[in-house]
């Protein structure tokens, strides 16, 4: 993840908004699970 090289440059402040964007991503994986879009047949 190129963040992670900056890290220390960038601070908390993007941490925590990195923290945000990937639960936002599994917000939608969550979703996608539960209305069944992962299902294989």
């Amino acid at each position: 993840f190129p963040w992670a090289v900056k890290f220390q440059q960038l601070g908390l402040f993007a941490f925590i908004e990195m923290i945000i964007f990937i639960a936002i991503l599994l917000v939608g994986l969550w979703y996608a699970w539960k209305e069944g879009a992962l299902k294989w047949y």
